[in-house]
């Protein structure tokens, strides 16, 4: 279950340091320093910097690229501090798991399978229901319509491919338990 799961802020062996949330430190002071998710191939010597972000479809590009150059000062610091190759990644999605166009270059970068693809879109879609299953239970939705609520409804049959389905459903809210 991911509620009871904890992510240790940093991993390291021979081969590999991961690091989550964690300040990065340099000598000079760079603003933005710490990265979701930081990732070092002493092997390869190559360092990759992922950012992660959800964000409505207005704003979808606009994150994704300020995603992209937000590290971009700390990337040039660590290069010249490890002469290594540094790659900044930015994993950017729509509320309702849509991407933008460059999404699975970012993915074949990260050398993420299909079926971890996947799963990131639907564990977004399962925390969006949740929170809309939330604001409903209390109240918190502000409805457009007379007795007209947006449901989502989840095929879990296949955990390759997430889908969610939106409909009308008057008065009547369709649950998932």
């Amino acid at each position: 279950m991911l509620k009871s799961h904890s992510v240790q802020s940093i991993t390291s062996n021979d081969v590999i340091e991961i690091r989550v949330d964690t300040t990065i430190r340099t000598e000079l002071m760079i603003q933005f320093n710490k990265p979701d998710i930081f990732v070092y191939d002493k092997k390869e010597n190559m360092i990759t910097i992922i950012e992660v972000g959800i964000t409505s479809q207005d704003n979808l590009q606009k994150v994704e690229v300020k995603k992209l150059h937000k590290y971009d000062p700390l990337a040039s610091e660590i290069r010249l501090l490890l002469s290594a190759k540094v790659q900044i990644v930015p994993i950017v999605l729509k509320w309702d798991a849509i991407t933008t166009k460059f999404y699975p270059k970012y993915c074949q970068k990260l050398k993420l399978p299909e079926k971890i693809k996947s799963y990131i879109q639907s564990v977004i879609l399962r925390a969006i229901y949740q929170s809309m299953n939330t604001e409903y239970k209390f109240g918190l939705t502000n409805s457009v319509g007379k007795d007209t609520t947006d449901t989502l409804c989840f095929d879990t049959s296949d955990a390759r491919t997430p889908r969610a389905n939106m409909s009308q459903s008057g008065n009547k809210r369709q649950r998932l338990e």
